[in-house]
């Protein structure tokens, strides 16, 4: 269910999949289901993101990457960490963002998620023309 949210927010509908992700999230936590939680915090930061609620996506973003840690996730902490450089780089914050996408691509290329390295490699790349 929350793979359905995800899907609402990306395509552009985020108050759609914020809501579908919640109840995904509430279900796992009541039944107790542990595995891929930390994906759906990722996905739950990318639908209030996507409604440009920064400081709550940050929120559950960092939640996200302590909860993939924990759990030796390290695919869905790299994920998390992307997060996190989207995050602030919306903000403004050029050298959290810079941060956050150079520890999401390495994790990325170690993992071989070359999806997720080249589009940290490529936001890494905007961020340098941006401050040029």
């Amino acid at each position: 269910m929350a793979t359905l949210g995800a899907a609402y927010v990306a395509t552009g509908r985020p108050a759609e999949g914020l809501r579908v992700i919640e109840e995904a999230i509430r279900h796992a936590e009541a039944a107790r289901i542990l595995s891929g939680h930390s994906m759906w915090v990722v996905y739950l930061g990318e639908a209030l993101l996507g409604a440009g609620r920064l400081a709550e996506a940050r929120v559950q973003a960092l939640s996200a990457r302590d909860l993939a840690r924990l759990r030796g996730e390290r695919g869905f902490e790299a994920l998390a960490s992307r997060l996190l450089g989207e995050i602030a780089a919306r903000a403004g914050e050029r050298d959290a963002a810079v941060e956050a996408y150079e520890a999401a691509r390495a994790a990325a290329e170690a993992l071989g998620m070359r999806p997720l390295a080249a589009r940290c490699r490529g936001e890494l790349a905007r961020l340098r023309v941006d401050t040029q």
